[in-house]
């Protein structure tokens, strides 16, 4: 394991004095470009405790943007996500828009920040998982241009406002969110026209 964090140093290390060699507008973000980019998501869990149980989630979520100054873009995001426990099934959507203010746009690595806006409805074998509502982020964010074209994406913790109404009761809950660590993570790949 150590052997492979020191290998993955050096390959760093290589592809940061690389950068230094292109000009500035091989990588990164331009006034006006496009992109899209996605994330699939798999989660599963078995338990014994009480019984044996399973909880497995599988999601897919895609974004457009566009860049209307040089550190500005705006965009539009969907997604679907099914989740299973054994007995039940949950299927859900979200509709949103985003905001990102990029700290280095026109290079290689570059810091983010995003706000999103996010409108989700949830619709379960039974009435008392359906759902509805809303959520309102802020989260960070770090592209790596692999090539012109495309790039690796992460964004790690958030601060964000849930609300959601549950359709067969008119319960509703609201939830406020603040992490910063790595164990909320979230991976994509982005692709700029």
């Amino acid at each position: 394991m150590k052997k492979f964090f020191v290998l993955g140093f050096i390959c760093i290390t290589f592809q940061f004095n690389a950068q230094e060699n292109n000009t500035a507008n091989d990588f990164g973000f331009n006034q006006k470009d496009v992109f899209v980019t996605g994330t699939i998501s798999f989660f599963s869990t078995d338990s014994n405790t009480d019984g044996f149980s399973i909880n497995e989630r599988f999601g897919v979520d895609a974004s457009v943007g566009r860049f209307f100054t040089d550190h500005i873009a705006a965009g539009i995001s969907a997604g679907f996500s099914v989740q299973n426990n054994g007995e039940r099934t949950n299927n859900s959507y979200n509709i949103g828009v985003f905001g990102r203010y990029y700290a280095t746009p026109e290079n290689r690595f570059s810091l983010f920040g995003e706000l999103n806006a996010i409108y989700a409805n949830s619709e379960g074998i039974t009435p008392s998982l359906a759902s509805y509502g809303y959520s309102l982020t802020i989260a960070p964010g770090i592209n790596y241009f692999l090539s012109n074209a495309f790039a690796l994406q992460a964004r790690f913790g958030q601060l964000g406002y849930n609300y959601n109404t549950f359709k067969d009761s008119d319960a509703e809950v609201s939830t406020f969110d603040f992490r910063l660590n790595l164990s909320n993570i979230n991976f994509g790949l982005l692709y700029k026209f």
